[in-house]
């Protein structure tokens, strides 16, 4: 499934102790833990059903991320929690930045309906497809976020 894969598993047994040798020892650990969801999908064509997810091999401990700690929960959403559990037909919701109509449908303002009119009718604005391989500018961005800034010679996985 990973055919560059056999090439980075140098970064597994190396003993390098670069910040990117690490991440990408974290990916190559994370994307081998994967192979479960290649013979799920291989079994698909013995069997009418999936009987694996593409996660099936994920864990919260080969992930890149496992060392992030989750972030608390945002005290304002408990405001909407407590809004839906009241039941006085003259409640308002301020917990959350969004307009409602009598019926609860979120309410577009005006000016916001102006702005997208600007956008759908500026025709120097590309409206085609993205190429195959994505936004650039995000492809670069992204993996300097996940690899880091002292990155180099990253594999393309399909």
């Amino acid at each position: 499934m990973y055919p560059q894969l056999p090439a980075l598993r140098s970064f597994k047994t190396s003993g390098s102790s670069s910040s990117t040798d690490r991440r990408l020892s974290a990916l190559v650990r994370h994307l081998e833990g994967s192979a479960t969801a290649s013979s799920a999908m291989n079994s698909l064509n013995q069997s009418s059903t999936i009987s694996a997810s593409a996660t099936s091999g994920f864990t919260a401990g080969n992930s890149v991320f496992a060392h992030v700690d989750r972030a608390p929960e945002d005290p304002i959403l408990g405001v909407t929690v407590a809004y839906n559990k009241d039941p006085s037909p003259m409640k308002l919701n301020l917990g959350v930045g969004a307009y409602r109509t009598e019926e609860g449908k979120p309410l577009v303002l005006n000016v916001v309906r102006q702005a997208e009119q600007l956008l759908v009718n500026d025709n120097s604005r590309v409206k085609e497809y993205l190429p195959i391989v994505g936004l650039a500018d995000f492809n670069k961005l992204s993996a300097k976020l996940i690899l880091g800034a002292d990155r180099y010679g990253i594999a393309c996985f399909m």
